[in-house]
């Protein structure tokens, strides 16, 4: 069985290398090293011990094969940014199955209705900036809203901070990337939302482990 500490540990070091890989490297090498913090998660997964409901593990596990997918396709973000558009959509609806299961859907309306509000200020500012991508960043924004709302209410059954807040960093390094691409790009901008979403998906990972 694989410490879980040992495992974060090396998420955060593959994680670190991969933001000085992408600044100071050529591309081969980002494709090379992105993959590798999810591999790691993947393997936690069904290494740190068994979770209480398998079904929600193998849920994870999938949207974590997705993240991958798009983790991948967003190496090239110019040229496929909808693949990786959809497959995080993908990865999303697969972790608002998972946190439902066995939790109480009317639990997360009220957080549904504020991620929608952030989302909708956050759409509204970006919308003459979207062009033909309208369409799916509101989708995509929908399905993310419901995905964090859905962690909530996971939280409020296994009694656990870890989905909400992991959801939450998936939110936050999300808006980044929309933020830095369609209205106002700073330097800082791919190393923050890195680290943000790879702290959101070890904190859904863990997450399995109390459900």
């Amino acid at each position: 069985m694989t410490s879980p500490t040992v495992l974060f540990a090396l998420v955060a070091v593959s994680s670190a290398v991969f933001v000085v890989v992408q600044r100071t490297s050529p591309r081969t090498w980002a494709f090379a090293t992105k993959p590798v913090p999810m591999l790691l998660l993947l393997l936690g997964l069904f290494a740190c011990g068994e979770p209480r409901d398998g079904t929600i593990r193998a849920l994870l596990a999938a949207g974590l094969v997705a993240s991958l997918a798009g983790d991948v396709f967003l190496v090239d973000e110019e040229r496929c940014f909808l693949p990786g558009l959809a497959s995080f959509l993908v990865a999303h609806l697969l972790y608002v199955a998972a946190f439902l299961r066995g939790a109480d859907l009317a639990a997360a309306v009220p957080y549904a209705a504020a991620y929608l509000m952030v989302g909708a200020v956050l759409c509204g500012l970006l919308w003459p900036r979207l062009g033909k991508l309208r369409i799916p960043v509101l989708a995509y924004a929908l399905v993310l809203s419901a995905m964090c709302a859905a962690a909530w209410a996971r939280g409020r059954a296994d009694g656990s901070l870890l989905a909400p807040i992991g959801a939450t960093l998936f939110y936050l390094s999300d808006g980044v990337l929309a933020v830095n691409r369609f209205r106002w790009p700073f330097r800082a901008a791919k190393p923050l939302l890195f680290a943000l979403y790879i702290a959101g998906q070890a904190l859904i990972t863990a997450s399995a482990w109390m459900a």
